[in-house]
């Protein structure tokens, strides 16, 4: 069920706001990752994912040793999609975002 409201998400991007294709590469591989640890948690639909699950994701992502600017740029996809579909997550996961990178 996320990976239906990434497709969305993505084409959004780019048939709406018209981003860069590979923007929107990113953008897709970085909730590809988000994703798949939504999965391995037992998430499967988008608004089940709590502020929580996006801290401990960005942690994960850290304790790997992921560059800054990759953090960044993954949360940065991750709150843009979470705003686009807002009404399916909690807005105070969104707006958390910044705290957790």
């Amino acid at each position: 069920m996320i990976d239906s409201d990434i497709d969305e998400f993505i084409g959004s991007l780019r048939y709406e706001r018209s981003m860069a294709e590979n923007t929107c590469a990113a953008y897709a591989r970085d909730l590809r990752f988000f994703s798949q640890y939504l999965k391995k948690r037992g998430i499967s639909a988008a608004g089940d994912v709590k502020r929580e699950d996006i801290a401990g994701f960005l942690g994960e992502q850290r304790s790997e040793g992921r560059k800054s600017t990759t953090r960044a740029r993954r949360a940065t996809a991750i709150k843009v999609f979470c705003s686009l579909i807002r009404s399916s997550v909690p807005r105070s996961a969104v707006t958390s975002l910044a705290s957790a990178t």
